[in-house]
């Protein structure tokens, strides 16, 4: 079995971050998805989901 390095790890996981513009999209989806009454958890479940648009673009 090949070891992991935990440079490696934090390399995949910073080149995956969404760009500063889409984080920012996201936290104002959730933000908005809040005051028109949805719960916080589900708002940043819907939000940051796998299948949530902005989560893809990124």
């Amino acid at each position: 079995m090949a070891e992991i390095d935990i440079s490696d790890v934090l390399n995949l996981a910073l080149k995956n971050l969404p760009s500063k513009d889409i984080q920012q999209a996201m936290l104002d989806e959730v933000k908005q998805r809040m005051e028109s009454g949805e719960s916080e958890a589900l708002a940043i479940h819907n939000v940051f989901g796998n299948n949530s648009p902005l989560n893809k673009a990124h």
